[in-house]
């Protein structure tokens, strides 16, 4: 894993840390205590909801930091993931548990016939909750997204290096194959020449040893005629 890639992972896992608390402190101790009726309730409730979405967007970061990682670095990391999958999972049960509960209460304790004016009230708030909500979403997707894009060029920028690499290390492999070939027939041309040294070596060795023949002979004839046939 690189020190970028670590310093990523980090900065997603404090990000999520950040959100855990929140998310916590207002399932676990802000909902209860807010008045069940009330609209702020619902703001909490859907602040929360929000605060799990970016959650398991966090999550989902954190899994792709991972994923091109050999094993025994996804094994080291992939606890922690793992680990916040399940607060998000149990904090929407308790987020769904403390919702139901709620609704059980208004549904027992609401007055009858409550007006129009409050449901149109609480129904504009929520859906101007839900456009906050979706703002939100859409800028946290954008900082996500340029994440990725940052990602991409630099591992573009990786990608483009080790090819240059690759092609210089390609032109070294063809200049040194070039230059056995070189070697290979400089090594041919001297063996040629060797072996033509040694045929003429040959030649003179035999010429050499014809020449001593043929003087024997001479020497043998001359010592015949002298001596044998003056007798």
């Amino acid at each position: 894993m690189s020190s970028a890639d670590t310093i990523r992972f980090k900065g997603y896992r404090g990000d999520f840390e950040a959100l855990k608390a929140s998310f916590t402190q207002k399932i676990a101790s802000t909902i209860p205590a807010t008045d069940p009726r009330s609209d702020q309730r619902k703001l909490l409730t859907n602040q929360v909801l929000r605060e799990l979405e970016e959650a398991d967007e966090l999550v989902a970061q954190m899994e792709a930091e991972i994923a091109p990682l050999p094993r025994s670095q996804q094994t080291a990391l992939a606890s922690h993931v793992r680990s916040c999958k399940e607060d998000v999972r149990r904090a929407r049960k308790e987020l769904e548990k403390a919702t139901v509960a709620n609704e059980r209460l208004l549904l027992l304790s609401s007055p009858a016939g409550r007006g129009r004016d409050g449901d149109l009230e609480a129904a504009t708030q929520d859906q101007r909750t839900r456009l906050l909500f979706g703002t939100e979403r859409l800028q946290n997707s954008s900082r996500r997204l340029e994440d990725m894009q940052r990602l991409a060029l630099e591992t573009e920028t990786v990608g483009v290096g080790t090819l240059n690499e690759l092609n210089n290390q390609r032109e070294q492999i063809v200049r040194t194959r070039e230059t056995l070939n070189r070697a290979d027939s400089w090594v041919t041309r001297s063996q040629n020449v060797l072996m033509g040294m040694q045929r003429e070596l040959t030649r003179q060795n035999v010429m050499t040893a014809l020449f001593i023949l043929f003087l024997i002979a001479m020497i043998v004839l001359v010592v015949y005629f002298k001596w044998f046939r003056t007798y």
